[in-house]
């Protein structure tokens, strides 16, 4: 890389690329990845480089990951961006590691619904593969019984491969109405 190079590690590089002296033009991009890519959009040579659909780009693939249950991926992307010769060279690296299973779940903040009453009505269990559908799913039943004003699914104390959840709900204040 020449002088005035410029290295992107999902930072703001600054306003030289998208309002500097003409287009960067991607000139080469490696992958190396044990997880499928096919169905995920790559920038591809010859494009120009878009620093906001870089960032972007990682944060799908992070989601595509969780979705197929794996919680303990490393990903690393970088662009080399050359702004003397207006190129730009990206590197991706994406390892899949194992594969997540949620762990226990805990409900908290009940006063008058029973854990058991919550926990029926959910179906992620202890050694199910996790999937952020499941989570999705937790937020849509949960809803759906209107029996709480907030709902939170935190599943973010994640144990090497096993996933606790915790559920924190608020239940909703009881509209009691008196006949005199």
């Amino acid at each position: 890389l020449g002088i005035g190079s410029v290295i992107i590690d999902n930072i703001n590089i600054g306003d030289d690329i998208r309002t500097g002296g003409g287009a960067v033009i991607i000139k080469d991009i490696t992958i190396q990845s044990d997880f499928d890519m096919t169905k995920i959009k790559m920038p591809q040579k010859g494009e120009r480089f878009n620093p906001t659909a870089f960032s972007k780009l990682k944060n799908s693939i992070q989601k595509k990951l969780l979705s197929k249950g794996y919680c303990s991926y490393h990903y690393d992307n970088k662009a080399y961006v050359d702004l003397p010769n207006r190129n730009a060279t990206l590197h991706y690296t994406i390892q899949k590691n194992q594969i997540c299973h949620f762990g226990a779940v805990k409900v908290e903040g009940l006063e008058s619904i029973g854990e058991p009453i919550v926990l029926s009505r959910i179906h992620v269990t202890q050694g199910k593969r996790f999937n952020t559908q499941e989570i999705a799913d937790i937020y849509d039943t949960l809803q759906k019984l209107e029996a709480f004003d907030s709902i939170v699914v935190d599943y973010s104390d994640k144990n090497g491969s096993v996933v606790p959840i915790t559920i924190a709900l608020k239940e909703r204040e009881k509209n009691l109405k008196y006949k005199y």
